[in-house]
């Protein structure tokens, strides 16, 4: 799998770690756990937006998108659309998971390529840490797991900003729809952009999410599942002193508290029965939680990586979602 490099036994550490000690994070975060709507705030004007050349596509055109990133650094993100957009051409911002290099994958199958062939405007952003962002001497993703429980937070406040700035320059491209989603990581970071965007301005808030194998946790995902055993995190926080306990304590800024800013019917899942990642009756109960309607949530016989790549191969939650943002537009 694409993990299978980091269960190779050569003496070289998986993860650079840099775990924080309980105490210290903690109170760091106290202000932020206090007030998440302030910690996630949208940045206030939107950063200036600068647009590469277009180029010919499989599915119509592709361009670069870069900005200041909340983090300090330049954010990115790729465009595919139809070589004429209309007017109100929807838009999905898709995002992708932990350590997935977009580059190598391309758009020839999954969740962005549904949308493209059928005129929907995509934008990918690269995570935080991850591609063009990647830090020297780490690979895509690293920092994520070295710093936690620290690098989740670190990481949505930036990805949360760019979902918002995208969004917006979307809108001011005459996209009356915006959906975000994502999977994997691209889900656990959207669902609480979804949450979050109930406190930003009108123009900012999505219209539509579509979660591909989540969790309602995200300290599940770090403690209690393969991912998690495979780079040692659950250990890793354990000798640094941390327990379930303080773990939860993060959890406003970590999970989807609260409702998210769409209606129920508006919110497309895809969960996998087998997945050992993002836990199955996780994702299962924020889909109860949510009320998300039976007709929106895919269930299937699969595991984690599976139920994402099954895709290609039945796109009927893409269809769904597809055919729900035409009916809105």
């Amino acid at each position: 799998g694409l993990l299978a490099p980091l269960l190779t036994n050569d003496g070289i550490p998986a993860v650079h770690w840099q775990t924080p000690p309980p105490d210290a994070l903690l109170a760091e975060l106290a202000p932020m756990l206090a007030d998440p709507a302030a910690f996630y705030a949208p940045p206030d004007p939107l950063p200036a937006i600068k647009r590469s050349h277009k180029v010919p596509g499989p599915e119509g055109v592709e361009y670069w998108l870069k900005f200041p990133s909340k983090g300090g650094e330049t954010a990115w993100a790729k465009v595919y659309e139809p070589e004429e957009p209309t007017d109100r051409l929807p838009t999905a911002i898709l995002c992708h998971g932990l350590c997935v290099e977009q580059e190598l994958w391309g758009t020839t199958a999954g969740v962005p390529h549904a949308l493209i062939r059928q005129g929907v405007r995509v934008i990918a952003p690269e995570a935080p840490w991850h591609g063009r962002r990647m830090l020297p001497g780490r690979y895509g993703g690293e920092p994520l797991i070295a710093t936690a429980p620290r690098g989740g937070p670190d990481l949505f406040r930036a990805a949360l900003s760019e979902i918002a700035t995208l969004t917006g320059w979307a809108r001011g491209q005459g996209s009356h729809i915006v959906a975000i989603g994502g999977t994997s990581l691209g889900a656990l970071t959207t669902q609480v952009a979804a949450t979050q965007a109930r406190n930003w301005p009108a123009a900012l808030r999505p219209d539509f999410l579509l979660l591909v194998t989540t969790s309602g946790s995200l300290r599940q995902v770090a403690v209690d599942s393969e991912l998690g055993e495979t780079f040692g995190l659950g250990g890793a926080l354990k000798d640094a002193g941390w327990t379930d306990e303080t773990l939860q304590a993060l959890s406003p800024l970590t999970d989807p508290v609260g409702e998210p800013v769409m209606p129920p019917g508006r919110i497309v899942m895809v969960l996998g029965r087998e997945d050992s990642v993002t836990a199955f009756d996780e994702g299962r109960a924020l889909a109860e939680r949510w009320k998300v309607p039976p007709e929106n949530l895919y269930i299937r016989d699969q595991g984690h990586f599976s139920a994402a790549v099954g895709i290609i191969h039945d796109d009927a939650p893409v269809q769904q979602l597809y055919d729900m943002m035409m009916k809105a537009g």
